[in-house]
């Protein structure tokens, strides 16, 4: 038989177990109770966190690797309306990060605040947060970032005739002063996790964050395909898309032309929201859903929604193992999605989720019953073979020291005209090829 206690023979579990949910009065009655009991000097057990320490924590759930910090960077930069972000990294990120705009820039007093946790300009009072708008809004990104990093901030406003550098180690700012910079924010970010050693030791190695990296870039590109974007690592371009381009450009630009080729369109409107997207035939599949890709606002999601409205919509059609690629833009009314899930920012709730996915099964559906691929490709016809030129063995010598010497050698080459190089014409606008 199970005995029980009075609360006096265990002071200390009730005060552990109910301490923080009871008034300052009855804590401090629970408190006296068990200093009573305890040795003079004793550490207590509840204490409150020293500000280093909570901005600790804080960061370990914002930036959790190299591409969270460029997520969160870029996003400022494009809530700041700009048309143009350049992103450097190095060694996958753990070295060096730097995200670079054409936005609004911020005076002297901006950057310091925006590195004061929970200082944002996206919202104003909790009604805001009915109705967001932007991709930041909890004012955590800049202060976390670099809490465990080494940062400069160059910034500066259009109407500004010189800029701001702010810098940052550890979260303590160090350095301010006036400098020369053009419109818009710069941000760099050095030895990322150079204070936590646990958490650099859990990072991969450079080129799988910078796969991450380049996962969340191609996020940007599809959410935000009228923005140039570009991603350097060591210098080499791995991405670049143009200014004003349209969805036709981004998809064709990050999953290639030839998944485009073979996609179809989809759309479907409700009360208070539309869908239009990209999915495949069922003639291009992955192995894996890393292909599917969701943005809701133009904000990158989780596609679970996505996922499973595809799984419906392509059953009987698809072998088992396999998943189709897809594209889907979907615009929401602002009261009826909740963002405000997690701090990475990266799951939406919808208020009315069942009616959205039966429009997305539907959508999808109906489009691959008619079957009808973005550009259909023209049947084969057999290619007349043109004969070869037949080269010739030189008799004269050339005053080219390169054919002089291959004369000599007893080389066979073509005559110059063939030797030329042809410079192609530009090619065709996306938009042309699927027309």
């Amino acid at each position: 038989m199970r005995r029980s206690f009075p609360f006096e023979v265990f002071p200390w579990r009730f005060t552990l177990l109910l301490g923080p949910c009871l008034g300052p009065g009855e804590s401090a009655i629970l408190k006296g109770r068990e200093g009573e009991r305890s040795v003079e000097g004793e550490r207590p057990r509840i204490i409150i966190l020293d500000d280093e320490v909570v901005s600790r924590i804080a960061a370990g759930e914002v930036v959790e690797r190299p591409a969270s910090v460029v997520k969160e960077l870029v996003e400022n930069s494009l809530d700041a309306g700009a048309t143009r972000v350049e992103v450097d990294v190095e060694e996958g990120g753990k070295r060096l990060i730097r995200v670079a705009d054409d936005g609004c820039g911020m005076s002297e007093e901006e950057a310091l605040l925006a590195l004061q946790r929970h200082a944002t300009s996206k919202i104003r009072s909790v009604e805001d947060l009915e109705r967001i708008v932007t991709l930041g809004f909890r004012g955590e990104a800049l202060p976390s970032i670099a809490a465990v990093s080494k940062m400069e901030v160059v910034t500066r406003r259009p109407e500004d005739e010189e800029g701001t550098m702010v810098l940052v180690e550890g979260g303590v700012v160090v350095d301010v002063r006036k400098v020369g910079c053009p419109p818009g924010t710069m941000v760099t970010v050095r030895h990322l996790f150079y204070n936590t050693p646990a958490r650099l030791k859990f990072l991969k190695g450079a080129q799988t964050e910078l796969a991450h990296i380049s996962e969340w870039m191609t996020k940007f590109v599809l959410a935000w395909p009228e923005v140039s974007f570009r991603l350097r690592h060591k210098g080499q371009v791995l991405l670049s898309t143009r200014r004003g381009g349209t969805v036709y450009d981004a998809v064709a630009a990050t999953l290639g032309m030839e998944a485009l080729r073979n996609m179809v369109e989809i759309g479907a409107e409700g009360e208070g929201f539309t869908i239009r997207g990209l999915v495949s035939l069922p003639t291009l599949t992955r192995a894996a859903k890393s292909h599917q890709y969701l943005i809701v606002n133009k904000r990158a999601v989780k596609p679970l929604l996505l996922s499973r409205a595809l799984q419906e919509a392509y059953r009987g059609l698809i072998p088992q193992g396999r998943h189709p690629v897809a594209v889907v833009w979907m615009e929401v009314e602002p009261h009826l999605v909740d963002v405000n899930v997690h701090p990475a920012k990266v799951e939406v709730k919808f208020r009315d989720e069942h009616k959205l996915l039966d429009a997305l099964v539907k959508a999808v559906a109906d489009s691959l019953r008619k079957g009808r691929a973005l550009s259909k490709p023209e049947p084969e016809r057999p290619k007349k073979e043109e004969p070869k030129p037949k080269p010739v063995l030189l008799q004269k010598p050339i005053p080219s020291f390169g054919e002089v010497v291959k004369q000599k050698a007893g080389i066979r080459v073509f005559p110059p005209a063939l030797e030329r190089l042809e410079l192609r014409p530009p090619g065709p606008d996306v938009r042309d090829l699927l027309s």
